[in-house]
């Protein structure tokens, strides 16, 4: 969600998908953006490969229709999605870097971002998209995140699959953090066990370090 690439060497207006916002990019705020990304070194564990994110993917008709971002203006957005192959545990990572015209924008995409509705929204896709023959049911939960250097907000969504021969769980994590113009989204992928709620914390913890050290 929310993002295409900008011109490197000049503002640009680019065509949003339907519920991301406008597009007026400027380079400024596009190179500043990369510098507040989670990078390879914060992730734990081993096999991770980054590439950046693909923000040209549509959005689901109940993000479209409820929770729209198309009335803002981004200024610039930039992401990187980290994968791993493993069996079991945390093999993705995204986090996204958006910022927009005013900051009262950006206030407004983390309240959106921080409602259970969004996270039932997300939830109903995942459960849309999982293999035919199995059976899955969904829970949404909002987190507390205090303490960090900017305003943050945690949604957790825990999926339960059930095939003809296993039971499983897929976990999604979001987490929107918030500082003048910028607001940038974590999300974080694990199948079974993965990271613990202590390891989240520390990623959205340098990421909030660096808004906070490098306000748009």
């Amino acid at each position: 969600m929310l993002a295409l690439g900008a011109s490197a060497s000049l503002a640009a207006a680019a065509l949003a998908a339907p519920g991301d916002p406008k597009h007026a990019f400027k380079p400024a705020d596009q190179a500043y953006a990369r510098t507040v990304l989670l990078l390879k070194a914060d992730l734990p564990g081993k096999g991770w490969h980054g590439k950046p994110t693909d923000f040209g993917q549509t959005n689901p008709p109940c993000l479209v229709a409820h929770y729209s971002l198309s009335a803002l203006t981004a200024t610039a957005e930039q992401g990187t999605t980290y994968t791993r192959a493993v069996d079991t545990g945390t093999f993705l990572v995204e986090s996204d870097a958006h910022v927009f015209v005013t900051p009262a924008q950006a206030s407004t995409a983390s309240a959106i971002f921080s409602k259970l509705g969004f996270a039932r929204c997300l939830a109903s896709s995942l459960v849309a998209e999982v293999p035919s023959g199995s059976f899955a049911t969904s829970t949404v939960q909002h987190v507390s995140l205090t303490g960090l250097a900017t305003p943050a907000s945690e949604l957790k969504i825990v999926l339960h699959i059930i095939s003809a021969k296993t039971k499983s769980t897929l976990t999604a994590t979001v987490i929107g953090l918030r500082r003048g113009r910028t607001f940038v989204d974590l999300s974080v992928l694990t199948a079974g066990s993965g990271w613990s709620q202590s390891v989240l914390r520390s990623a959205a913890a340098k990421v909030a370090t660096r808004i906070a050290s490098r306000p748009a």
